[in-house]
């Protein structure tokens, strides 16, 4: 119980003077970080986007680029070999 008192104390001296300085900083200086942060997510979409964009084919060595793995289903493992025949 003290560990948590101890915790709380601390995010509380962490946060409050924070929360003050934020409150006397300028309008231009708060506008100016939100511009840089718009920047910022701006960019982490473009390379989440560019990575989702490339072929799976930029693995050459491996045989099973581009193809979806698959989960073993209940009538997988219910059979002797732990396979079932190819489906027609």
């Amino acid at each position: 119980m003290r560990a948590v008192a101890v915790r709380l104390l601390y995010l509380i001296l962490l946060r409050v003077p924070g929360w003050i300085i934020l409150l006397a900083r300028s309008e231009a200086s708060k506008d100016a970080e939100i511009l840089v942060l718009r920047h910022q997510v701006l960019v982490l979409r473009r390379q989440v986007g560019a990575t989702l964009e490339r072929p799976a084919a930029r693995y050459k060595g491996d045989p099973h680029a581009g193809r979806r793995h698959r989960h073993p289903t209940a009538r997988h493992l219910a059979s002797p070999e732990g396979q079932t025949e190819p489906r027609k």
